[in-house]
């Protein structure tokens, strides 16, 4: 909702790009249980992960429960939240700025963890 595209590098910086066809904001999500799912860079190689700090971050190892998100549909916009900071609250955003918002900053409602799907091709 901030007008961002989620990007995980290889480097395994997680932030926001304004390119909409950046390599790096290709993602594939795929289910890995009921309402919930893992989010991979495709380029990267790498699943988006949330540290202890609640810092976002490319995980090479799919197996890490940290990869896992719950996802869940608010109006047109889908939420992420953090399968392991669940019982806190921690949610996937980006700031205003792009920088990845911090687990214990985020909170259901904000524009920051309000996310839209988009198709990997134009339509048109």
């Amino acid at each position: 909702m901030t007008g961002w595209n989620l990007a995980i590098y290889p480097d395994m910086s997680v932030k926001g790009t304004r390119e909409f066809y950046n390599i790096y904001a290709i993602l594939e999500v795929r289910a890995v249980g009921k309402g919930e799912v893992q989010v991979r860079g495709v380029d990267a190689g790498l699943f988006l992960a949330m540290s202890p700090k609640g810092k976002l971050y490319g995980e090479p190892n799919e197996l890490k429960e940290n990869t896992v998100w719950v996802e869940t549909l608010s109006g047109a916009f889908y939420n992420y939240l953090s399968k392991k900071h669940a019982h806190i609250g921690w949610y996937l955003g980006i700031k205003k700025s792009g920088k990845g918002k911090k687990g214990h900053k985020t909170e259901y409602g904000q524009r920051a963890v309000q996310f839209l799907p988009r198709h990997p091709y134009p339509i048109g």
